[in-house]
């Protein structure tokens, strides 16, 4: 009797421990705090946790971390390209974001913030065959344009 409770609880264990988890706050991301001062038309890798910052306007983004990057890996045949979702946080008036990276570069994806529009350019590095990224080595490249209304 007691090893059916044991096994009984195992199974539990087991079957809530281990479910997969697809919130944005379960994302890939570490905590560097860095903010960059940028200017408008400059392009900027963030790691996880920094912000660009267009000189002391409000216009800024944070890269949270990777939520998921399903690109078809270098070297690799693959029916479609894939995509990648990151978080990304406008500042303290908007909420973290879920913002699609494509890989073709005609179809970039852009927000609006107080007097720009940020271009998400490319996240790096790009997925290869058989290699775990590590979170810490992730870049989100951005550039700010300006926007006509400020």
């Amino acid at each position: 009797m007691r090893l059916s409770f044991l096994f009984a609880f195992v199974c539990l264990t087991l079957a809530f421990g281990c479910s997969k988890k697809t919130s944005p706050s379960n994302c890939e991301a570490t905590v560097s705090g860095v903010v960059k001062t940028v200017a408008y038309d400059e392009v900027v890798d963030l790691a996880p946790g920094e912000t660009a910052q267009v000189g002391k306007s409000q216009a800024a983004i944070t890269f949270v971390g990777v939520d998921s990057d399903s690109r078809c890996p270098r070297g690799v045949s693959c029916i479609s390209e894939g995509e990648a979702f990151v978080i990304v946080s406008r500042g303290s008036a908007y909420a973290n974001e879920k913002v699609r990276i494509d890989v073709d570069t005609k179809k970039r994806s852009r927000l609006t913030t107080v007097g720009a529009t940020i271009e998400i350019m490319d996240l790096s590095p790009y997925p290869e065959a058989r290699v775990k990224i590590d979170p810490a080595q992730r870049r989100l490249r951005v550039r700010f344009k300006k926007s006509a209304k400020m």
